[in-house]
């Protein structure tokens, strides 16, 4: 117990000085969307234990990038034992981690990634409407709201 802090709400400016404080990082949620504290620790070079989900196995490798562990308190503590007394183990999960995030997470990159992918889309898309005929929409709307119309009751 004396070798756990839990510290509250922590403002996000200072994370990193909490992250890279910790020895280790655990994160076993039942289910998870987009895990930014993941992404966040591995920056840091804190090692990760993680409960088995889906979208943390798209990104981290048990044992490379990461330690999975079923969500029970003794699977846990194994995990953290394990980490704590392999440090080869444990400098190889950091080292492969950080190099995913300097490879996966750098946001000006990933944007410019999605805006391309965007243009490569829209280039191959043709239009549902050709240019002849959308003048003509457009000849039709002005020509239709220059009348005089009945006054609406």
């Amino acid at each position: 117990a004396e070798h756990v802090v839990f510290c509250g709400r922590v403002d996000h400016a200072e994370m990193p000085t909490y992250y890279s404080m910790a020895d280790i990082a655990v994160a076993v949620p039942s289910s998870d969307g987009l895990p930014q504290t993941l992404l966040e620790s591995m920056a840091c070079r804190t090692p990760n234990i993680l409960s088995h989900l889906p979208r943390y196995e798209e990104m981290v490798h048990h044992e490379e990038s990461a330690y999975f562990v079923d969500a029970t308190p003794e699977d846990i503590a194994r995990g953290i034992l394990r980490l704590l007394q392999e440090p080869t183990l444990r400098a190889q999960i950091v080292d492969n981690a950080e190099a995913i995030v300097r490879r996966e997470a750098d946001l000006d990159e990933q944007a410019a990634r999605v805006e391309r992918r965007y243009r490569e889309l829209a280039a191959t898309v043709k239009p549902v409407i050709s240019v002849a005929s959308a003048a003509k929409g457009l000849w039709q709307l002005h020509r239709f709201r220059m009348q005089p119309h009945a006054a609406a009751i």
